[in-house]
């Protein structure tokens, strides 16, 4: 797996998506952060919202940078976790 800070060996858009969940309020902070084939910041983005277990609020982080990753049409990305 590829670390933040690398570079994409295929030239894909990379995005690191990261989530926390707080259990007793049933709410997850999710974030991302897309990068390009050289490592630079393309964009980020943070939200706080509901979810229901650790998977949903994991699910969530992903769409969001995958939807911000459609805005922008990057068609080719590698996902970190």
């Amino acid at each position: 797996m590829n670390k933040e800070g690398e570079t994409s060996s295929n030239g894909n858009y990379m995005i690191y998506c990261d989530t926390a969940w707080i259990s007793k309020e049933e709410m997850a902070g999710v974030g991302f952060i897309i990068k390009d084939k050289h490592g630079a910041t393309t964009d980020k983005g943070s939200n706080f919202r509901r979810a229901f277990s650790p998977l949903a609020a994991e699910i969530w982080s992903i769409w969001h940078g995958m939807s911000k990753a459609s805005e922008l049409n990057i068609a080719k990305v590698e996902y970190y976790e």
